[in-house]
């Protein structure tokens, strides 16, 4: 077990199924320490924001993901959790501008596949 926690794929796994099981603390831990594994990658971060935008955590969630941003302003998971954190603090002209950077980087087939949508 020690050596899945060295790599960063273990924590964020970990982070993942205390996800799961909406164990909300848990999965922020484990997903900051696979942060600090592997602090350039963006799932990781993404997935920290994701993690805090649901315990309520929602200005940790939005600042996790503009970190994400900044890595790569080109993936749009981090965006999702900023518009997303924003619209739940009813911070709905903020959400309404996140969204358009939002669907900006996606492409109709990937939104066309999405379960939100279906």
């Amino acid at each position: 077990m020690s050596s899945l926690l060295r790599c960063p794929a273990g924590p964020n796994n970990l982070a993942l199924s205390r996800f799961y099981m909406r164990s909300f603390a848990r999965a922020i831990e484990e997903g900051q320490h696979a942060v600090k594994i592997d602090p350039k990658k963006l799932l990781y971060r993404s997935n920290v924001a994701f993690h805090e935008m649901y315990s309520g955590r929602l200005d940790d969630a939005i600042r996790d993901a503009g970190e994400a941003i900044e890595l790569n302003p080109a993936r749009p998971k981090p965006r999702l959790a900023i518009a997303l954190s924003q619209f739940a603090q009813r911070k709905t002209a903020s959400a309404a501008d996140a969204f358009p950077h939002f669907t900006a980087t996606v492409t109709l087939p990937v939104l066309a596949k999405s379960p939100i949508l279906t």
